[in-house]
């Protein structure tokens, strides 16, 4: 068969100075020929399940590698996402956040409702977390790919909108080599951290080795709880009563944070490692064990009060804490079958959470809470006659069991007509009691009021209880399938079907709500339920070789997200929801011009999102969040992306991202507003939520020789435009829909380079932005999270051999 024009582009790599060019947006490394002659470097990927140059597949993929990530100083998906303009990320702090890709947000994403739309891969495993993404930290990482646009044929739930793929570094049998990083850094206006890691490959004979990764990393605080005070305004309860004694007894009350208040409260400490090994079963056949462990400790909240209480400053009543820990164990066995290559990969993840919040501004109603935490419970002084401690505190108990099995056979990919079939297997659990502790019903008991029954519904002092068990098995069959019509034109044609099943068991409630009266019996439960859903999407995709240097393509493809379980279901919103399905149309290019020194990609896309997923609160309907297929919406956008080598010492890379999405249909959150005539809560034309319409970043690098020593200067600069952080007004108090200001963030760093070792000298936010990267819509205050200030910090990186 005639070889593929794409595929005859020739690369040479450089040496180490000059290899990495930095803040890349997919990866483009300068390299070096003869006499200036230079060009990109070719990078393989196997987002297609096959390895692959990146400018040969007709998908939009953006890579950073190990190199790009090292030199860029990556060490979570907050740092990831700066550099690629088609994503956004939003975050409340570490071990928290949720990615999103091309426009698709709702911003109605929910612990218990509506999951992700962007699924993310550790190695073969997918991770995604709904608000709580795994966020490994990122080092002796091989790549990470992002692909945008829906990828349900390949990668299944979730990756509707798109994909992330964290590759990690294998054993390499028959080399040794070592190495370690240090790093000090100090934030303005905050406290210093640092961090430590390492890595070692070692040989086990010709045919196998294990590869062991460690690491500690201590975040800086830079956020201060200061001294203040909160009076809860209690005159709707006054109102209803004609007892002077009892109208005394309800009087406002007052709390004050002295007990917790703090400078640069909020500090993270992450440790964890991998331990994998690799053995050579034969000449064709290799099978790589692995352990990943990291935990998480972190305290304080992670975004700030500016408009309330003043810059990086917050005014807290309880503690805020964050203790999370997983581990993921996993087997990789491929190897070859005549000319087929067959892959069989079994992961399991386990992971625990316990979770400390102050949630104190939900027990004001004038905050405009659903809760009825005074009225009812606190200050229920008609029936208990007792008015006591509103304060409120939030304490969250996960624990996520994973276990996957995936199977694929690949043909050999120097055929006319090439394939992939496959099968996929999960059992996933979700266990969580979620408690909401109102501090003063530890004192309402009948033995205290002589009432009935005592405020709590779980001792001593809990106010609501979610204590439920989500389980989910899904089955799923892809293949693809594609062919040379020509030597230039090439057809696929991929699918999957899936089959979904669902259940919910476990109690949510109060002692009055739902239908009751007193604490919760043991066992006592009031959700049961099952659902189960099969469907199918496909990709079609028409790739077109103009020559060697160019590729135009154009894609149909569709994603979806699993449906699931609400809490409870009630009249107006049924106990399940229905998978939504993302449908769009691409239109691309990839193209490498003046001999292979500028590498230019650009993408266009039309997005259909029918009867999508939205987790909301109508307190008509119920005090709950509920997740409903609510409505429908569009996103259109430009992507354009690229590196362009100047000299061979110095290169140039881009990335530009547009993005128009809305609701193509008006939303009424209770459907008898609607009928009545109401105005909608979120008319047809509403941006959709957390996505800027315009991202982009530019980035450089340069190297040169410093009294005879190599060094390099690197900057770059990103921009993030106007976006809102809601999708309708929740209430008319305080989680509203604002827009969201516009930011510019640049980093610069300038150090030497040697053969086995580097340091480098950065600095991260060097104008001390403080951008609005989110307005928080699901608290009680105003607060808001905020790039990190100003950091400086010194690396140094020894490797060896």
């Amino acid at each position: 068969m005639k070889e593929h024009p794409m595929h005859k582009r020739q690369f040479v790599v450089k040496p180490l100075v000059l290899a990495v060019a930095a803040l890349s947006t997919v990866g483009g490394q300068a390299v070096l020929a003869e006499e200036k002659q230079f060009a990109m470097e070719e990078v393989i990927v196997s987002a297609t399940r096959r390895n692959e140059s990146v400018q040969d597949i007709p998908i939009s993929i953006d890579v950073l590698g190990e190199g790009e990530l090292e030199n860029n100083g990556v060490g979570d998906l907050e740092d990831f996402a700066h550099l690629i303009a088609s994503m956004n990320y939003v975050t409340l702090g570490p071990g928290t956040g949720n990615v999103y890709m091309r426009g698709i947000s709702s911003g109605g994403e929910s612990l218990l409702g509506a999951t992700p739309n962007v699924a993310v891969y550790m190695d073969e495993q997918p991770v995604t977390a709904v608000g709580s993404f795994l966020n490994p930290h990122i080092y002796d990482v091989q790549r990470i790919e992002t692909l945008a646009g829906p990828q349900g044929t390949l990668y299944g739930a979730n990756a509707q909108a798109g994909s992330i793929r964290f590759i990690t570094n294998k054993p390499t049998p028959g080399v040794f080599s070592a190495g370690y990083d240090l790093e000090l850094n100090s934030v303005a206006q905050g406290d210093s951290g640092n961090l430590v890691e390492g890595f070692v490959n070692i040989p086990i004979g010709d045919r196998a080795a294990i590869r062991i990764v460690g690491y500690r990393k201590d975040e800086a605080g830079d956020i201060d709880n200061v001294a203040g005070t909160h009076t809860f305004d209690l005159s709707g309860i006054r109102a209803g009563l004609t007892d002077p004694d009892l109208i005394e007894m309800a009087a406002d009350q007052t709390i004050n944070n002295d007990e917790y208040v703090q400078e640069d409260f909020n500090t993270a400490e992450t440790t964890g490692g991998r331990v994998a090994l690799r053995v050579d079963l034969t000449e064709n056949w290799t099978a790589t064990a692995s352990v990943m462990r990291q935990e998480l400790s972190s305290k304080g909240v992670w975004d700030h009060d500016p408009t309330e209480v003043g810059d990086l400053k917050v005014v807290r009543f309880q503690p805020d804490t964050n203790d999370d820990e997983w581990t993921q164990t996993a087997l990789v066995v491929e190897g070859k079958i005549n000319e087929m290559s067959l892959t069989y990969a079994y992961s399991d993840l386990d992971r625990e959470s316990y979770q400390n919040a102050d949630y104190s501004l939900y027990s004001d109603p004038s905050n405009g809470s659903p809760g009825f935490v005074v009225g009812y419970y606190a200050c229920y002084v008609g029936y208990f006659g007792v008015c006591a401690d509103p304060t409120l505190l939030y304490t969250g108990d996960q624990e996520w069991a994973r276990e996957n099995h995936e199977i694929r056979l690949v043909s050999a990919q120097d055929q006319r007509l090439r394939w992939i079939v496959g099968a996929f297997y999960e059992e996933a659990s979700h266990e969580f009691d979620l408690d909401w502790h109102v501090l003063g019903l530890a004192t309402i008991t009948p033995e205290t009021t002589g009432a009935g029954t005592p405020a709590f519904v779980e001792g001593p002092d809990i106010y609501w209880t979610t204590n439920q068990l989500r389980g989910n098995e899904e089955t799923a069959y892809f293949g693809e399938i594609a062919l040379d019509i020509t030597d230039n034109l090439t057809a696929s044609y991929s699918a999957r079907y899936f089959d979904f099943e669902s259940s919910l068991t476990g109690f949510s409630g109060t002692i009055w709500w739902p239908s009751r009266f007193g604490p919760r019996g043991e066992p006592e439960i009031n959700n049961d339920l099952r659902i189960s859903e099969s469907d199918s999407v496909s990709k079609f995709n028409l790739a077109y070789t103009v020559n060697n240097d160019l590729m135009v393509y154009g894609t149909y493809s569709e994603g979806y997200r699993p449906g699931g379980l609400n809490r409870l279901s009630v009249t107006a919103i049924a106990g399940a929801y229905q998978a939504d399905i993302l449908t769009s149309y691409e239109f691309g290019m990839k193209g490498t011009f003046g001999d292979g020194r500028l590498r230019l990609n650009a993408a266009y896309y039309t997005q259909e999102w029918d009867d999508f997923q939205l987790s909301k609160i109508d307190t008509s309907v119920s005090v709950l969040t509920l997740t409903d297929n609510v409505g429908n919406a569009e996103s259109d956008g430009l992507e354009i992306e690229g590196s362009y080598l100047i000299t061979d010492n110095w290169d140039l890379n881009f990335g530009f991202s547009w993005i128009e999405s809305k609701l193509t249909e008006s939303y009424w959150v209770n459907p008898a507003a609607e009928a009545a005539g109401a105005a909608p809560n979120a008319p047809a034309g509403n941006e959709l939520p957390r996505v800027p319409e315009l991202k982009w970043n530019v980035s450089s690098r340069y190297n040169f020789n410093i009294g005879g020593m190599p060094a390099f200067v690197q900057g770059s600069l990103t921009s993030v435009g106007e976006s809102y952080n809601l999708l309708y007004d929740i209430d008319s108090t305080t989680r509203t829909r604002k827009k969201q200001g516009d930011y510019q963030v640049g980093h610069m760093a300038v150090g030497i380079e040697r053969d086995s070792w580097s340091a480098e000298l950065y600095v991260k936010n060097i104008t001390d932005e403080r951008g609005e990267v989110f307005i928080n819509g699901a608290t009680y205050d105003q607060r808001v999270t905020s790039n990190r200030p100003r950091t400086v910090g010194l690396r140094f990186r020894h490797k060896f051999e």
